[in-house]
Order: C-alpha cells, then structure tokens, then sequence
C-alpha cells in the first residue's frame, strides 16, 4: 500500500478501494504511469479493461443460481442503506423460507453482504447492507451502460449522484473495517455498538 500511497495519495487511494475493494487480482491491474481516476476509467469502462466482465465472473465462479443471488445484490444496491428480510424477499419475490435464507447465507459467508442490527429496534431486527465495493460500483455505475469514451470518470466525478455514491461506498469501507478503525482511534477498548 505505501506505493499506492506515495503515487496517488490517500483520497485516491481511497476512491480506488471504494471502486475495487482490496481485491490483491484487482490491485495488480493498476496502471503506475495513470491516476487513480484514468486507472478506473480504462479498466472499467474501456471493453478491453481487464475489470469490464468482471461482475458475471465474480458470481458464475461461486454460485450456483446465481441469477437469485445477484437479484438479491442489485437490490440491496438499489437500497444502500441496506433492507430487512421481509423487503428482500418483496423486492426480488423470492420466497421468503429457507430457499432465501440460504441465498443470503452464501452472500453473507462470501463477503458481500453483511447482516446489522437496526438502530433503536428489536435486538433480533437486521438489515441486510451490501458491502462488497465492486458489486456496488458496477451496479451503479457500469451496469447497462455501453462502452465509453477515455475520461469518462474524470467526468463522472462532476456529478451530484457520484457524491452519493462516494457517501454510501465510504460508510461501506468504514462498516467493513469497523474493529480496525476503532483500534486507529484509540477506542477498541471502549463497548460499541454498529448499526444501521
């Protein structure tokens, strides 16, 4: 990371994990001669970027019904804030039972979902949040869209609808590395509660 740090400096470092994740495969595509946006702009929006194709990839390589898992991730995508069980199971008409539970178990054992107990509610209230940076980056950014133009995120970055983004895809990272944050704050002795 100190090269990634030295070249890019800590906000773009930032920007590419919340694009990518910590993903070592994905690192390694990184363009030293590029800034952080021309790196995210060739391989993910150029149909030769090594990250174009990814997102099927990712799912086919690990799941079998992976047209109920990846219904489940785009919309937990759709929702950031994450969504309950029963609003799962109404946004994608899966049935509620053991069929979905175990779709989510997969996704949650995977590392792209993570259950959290709802703020004020009952002890046993989860949401479900989608937490897997790149599942969230493709849906909202690269899904559906034709190939574009060199540039394209530099221009992207202009817009209100990226600060929103950049908003939800910041609290994911902080949700996934909460124990460590809580270490770099000198509170990790202190009892805390995460919530949604």
């Amino acid at each position: 990371m100190k090269s990634l740090n030295s070249k890019w400096g800590r906000k773009n470092q930032l920007e590419l994990y919340m694009t990518r994740g910590g993903v070592p495969h994905y690192l390694k595509e990184l363009n030293p001669s590029q800034s952080a946006a021309q790196s995210i702009d060739a391989l993910c929006f150029q149909p030769d970027g090594a990250l174009h194709y990814e997102f099927a990839n990712i799912y086919h390589a690990l799941f079998d019904h992976v047209e109920r898992h990846i219904t489940i991730i785009e919309a937990l995508a759709s929702k950031p804030q994450g969504l309950t069980r029963q609003s799962i199971a109404e946004a994608t008409k899966l049935p509620s039972g053991g069929t979905l539970t175990k779709y989510l178990t997969d996704l949650e054992e995977s590392g792209f979902i993570q259950p959290m107990p709802e703020w004020g509610k009952a002890r046993k209230a989860v949401v479900y949040r989608l937490i897997d940076e790149f599942s969230y980056f493709y849906l909202k950014w690269m899904k559906g869209k034709s190939t574009q133009k060199a540039g394209h995120w530099l221009t992207v970055r202009n817009f209100p609808k990226w600060r929103a983004w950049s908003g939800y895809a910041f609290e994911g990272l902080c949700h996934r590395h909460v124990n460590k944050l809580e270490e770099a704050l000198g509170i990790s002795g202190v009892h805390t509660k995460i919530a949604s």
